[in-house]
């Protein structure tokens, strides 16, 4: 890399600011400066917009820069997580393969420890002819910094916001400036993507489908005994974002792990689940998502050791 190498020497590049020489030894987040991707491959299970009909190129990347105790992936957001070192150009290469695959957009999963890396192999699939919009799945845990650094090649933001209250981000997710540092990134965000979307014909099956192409989608999940949480986020959606053009996913999905202490080794109850849901159908948001609880099992449990580490039919390798 030529513009951003020197970030690995004294890592910056997300809140919690290590100052690590990445160069030498692993950050929080696990990872050191080799780019490290977990799975890739067609994802059907995202927003309808960014999943559209043939489905989200994906790209899982090793490591996180949070620590939440409960997360949904893990198998590959921990120290000495699976993952497979990709040179710029051989991932410039993989983003190229998923586009020719029929990807309707490169979806970046958990790519924040890795940034620099990323945009130089965007930079270069870019030269290469990738055309369909870049997606940037993340947590929300972004400096401002890094944001307006993406912002070149980013067409679409996909940012979780996980709490609005401090003590919750201490406990739950280990950084307690979660709920200020995520807002200020996803302000940045809503005003550099304002949204667009286009219609898209599925000969298949004779409907319209709507494409994202720019935009942003913030995210929630619904977890057990924070109710009061999952409204305060969505006020703090209708307030500051949704007039900006964002759109919100609620996600009651949530898989609790028998390690964890109650109430989170536990699924959230109906009424946890309902009055967020009641919440969403009162304002009226008939352009936002709702992710059913009853849909999930353990089973949807992604498990990065296989090829297919997802539910039968929501992805797909590509080889």
């Amino acid at each position: 890399m030529s513009d951003f190498s020197a970030a690995y020497a004294d890592c910056r590049l997300c809140p919690r600011n290590c100052g690590i020489d990445r160069r030498r030894v692993a950050g929080f987040c696990g990872e050191t400066d080799a780019l490290r991707i977990a799975w890739s491959g067609l994802h059907f299970g995202e927003e309808p917009p960014v999943s559209a009909i043939d489905g989200s190129g994906t790209v899982f990347f090793s490591g996180c820069n949070l620590g939440c105790v409960y997360c949904q992936n893990r198998q590959i957001s921990r120290p000495q997580a699976p993952g497979t070192v990709y040179t710029v150009t051989e991932a410039a290469e993989l983003f190229l393969k998923l586009q020719k695959a029929g990807a309707e957009n490169i979806n970046l999963v958990t790519g924040t420890p890795h940034w620099p890396s990323v945009l130089e192999a965007l930079r270069e699939a870019k030269k290469r002819g990738l055309s369909v919009p870049v997606v940037w799945n993340c947590s929300g845990y972004e400096t401002v910094e890094a944001v307006e650094a993406l912002n070149e090649f980013v067409d679409i933001y996909l940012p979780d916001m996980k709490t609005t209250d401090s003590g919750t981000a201490l406990r739950l997710l280990r950084v307690p400036d979660y709920p200020q540092t995520a807002a200020a990134a996803i302000d940045r965000m809503c005003r550099a993507k304002p949204p667009v979307t286009v219609p898209l014909y599925n000969d298949r099956l004779g409907i319209e489908h709507p494409l994202m192409k720019q935009g942003v989608i913030i995210r929630h999940l619904t977890l057990p005994g924070q109710t009061e949480d999952s409204l305060a986020v969505m006020e703090l959606y209708k307030t500051r974002w949704r007039p900006l053009g964002a759109l919100f996913s609620l996600m009651t999905d949530y898989l609790p792990s028998p390690h964890l202490p109650p109430p989170l080794d536990r699924k959230p109850t109906t009424d946890e689940a309902s009055v967020p849901k009641h919440y969403l159908e009162e304002q009226n948001w008939d352009d936002c998502f709702f992710q059913e609880s009853e849909t999930c099992s353990r089973d949807w449990f992604p498990d990065f050791t296989r090829n297919e580490p997802f539910p039968a039919g929501f992805s797909r390798q590509i080889r």
